[in-house]
């Protein structure tokens, strides 16, 4: 199947004219195609396996927002953001992560943004990124969606470790990507694995 057909059919699905094709075509290219990372060959084009859609079901016990506030500050510190408004939560969070990837024996949450920052690449710089995942509390998002597959890569993999299988987080900011620039529309995080089992810990997991 090719990337015209896969967008052809998409634009059918929902209603566009046919014309977009190559349009759609070449934004396609270029998200698969943009490196990253400047400190690494990931691209969506070259993973080595992928999951799309992973569901996951996290137990929730007594989360506090203050608790959730100091883990997560370090994925996007020094930025202004609003603040967390629940007191307690408990119960089941149920989602689904748009994408996990394999590269290099390392596991990566990829998730899509369609953000509007501006019309050229460069509005889609990193502290532009930075304050659009705190405006929208994507953060606190990406903690979550990083417990649940250090979750679901305990129970999958024969002695996972995270330091060596849990690769990061990147969202990626469509509007943005322009198929060459390394990290260019991308905001990328890289947890050690400290701070996932203090996540995992926080999230009603052991400690």
């Amino acid at each position: 199947v090719t990337i015209e057909a896969v967008c052809a059919q998409q634009l059918a699905d929902h209603g566009f004219d046919q014309r977009w094709v190559q349009t759609l075509v070449g934004m396609t290219q270029q998200v698969l195609q943009t490196p990253l990372s400047a400190t690494s060959s990931l691209s969506l084009a070259g993973v080595d396996g992928f999951v799309p859609e992973l569901e996951f079901v996290l137990p929730l016990g007594e989360l506090q927002a203050d608790g959730l506030e100091q883990v997560v500050t370090l994925l996007n510190p020094d930025m202004r953001k609003p603040g967390l408004t629940f007191a307690q939560v408990e119960g089941m969070l149920r989602g689904f992560i748009d994408l996990v990837v394999v590269y290099q024996g390392r596991y990566w949450i990829v998730d899509y943004k369609s953000n509007w920052l501006g019309q050229k690449p460069g509005d889609y710089h990193q502290s532009a990124l930075d304050q659009a995942v705190a405006d929208h509390r994507y953060d606190v998002q990406a903690a979550l969606y990083a417990v649940a597959l250090h979750r679901y890569l305990q129970h999958s993999l024969h002695d996972y470790d995270p330091a060596r299988a849990f690769g990061g987080i990147a969202y990626l900011f469509l509007r943005g990507m322009d198929g060459n620039s390394a990290g260019q529309g991308v905001w990328l995080r890289q947890p050690d694995a400290a701070t996932v089992r203090q996540w995992d810990a926080l999230l009603g997991g052991q400690p």
